[in-house]
């Protein structure tokens, strides 16, 4: 499915997703690894883990692991707040908004455990998923991979 809008400044781009529009990225049923982390740049625990998504991004690029980040800023200030975030710190995997109308009505259904709090991450393939609400250091979000990618 794609994207409701994309958001651009003519260097950087994100498309806008409805929950509708997102869940594909929750029920691929394939051989690969998904670690979709639900974070903000107004979040600072969010911000301050991104390095560790980065290198785990780069130990595991010739692997079946996908890297999705769900940002969840404020739609109005996209062009002002999370683009620019985007260019200064070129992160790798794929970037995309989600959208907050109806916010209440999806949270749950991401998880029925989750409250909402950022950062959140779920990590999934084919034999299960793994959700984590709180932000990670690099040698627990590594492992938190590496039991997923390990279960038969």
């Amino acid at each position: 499915r794609r994207p409701t809008r994309i958001v651009s400044d003519g260097t950087s781009s994100v498309g806008v997703y409805s929950y509708q529009n997102f869940e594909k990225f929750l029920q691929a049923k394939n051989d690969t690894t998904y670690i979709i982390n639900f974070w903000a740049t107004w979040c600072g625990p969010c911000v301050a883990e991104l390095p560790y998504f980065e290198r785990l991004f780069q130990q595991y690029k010739n692997e079946p692991v996908r890297f999705v980040f769900v940002s969840l800023d404020f739609e109005k200030e996209l062009e002002k707040k999370l683009l620019p975030f985007l260019q200064k710190n070129k992160l790798n995997g794929e970037v995309l908004v989600l959208s907050q109308k109806g916010m209440n009505d999806w949270i749950g259904k991401i998880d029925s455990t989750w409250s909402g709090t950022l950062p959140t991450t779920l990590i999934y393939n084919k034999t299960g998923r793994d959700f984590y609400p709180h932000s990670f250091e690099y040698p627990a979000l590594e492992g938190a991979l590496n039991k997923r990618l390990h279960v038969q």
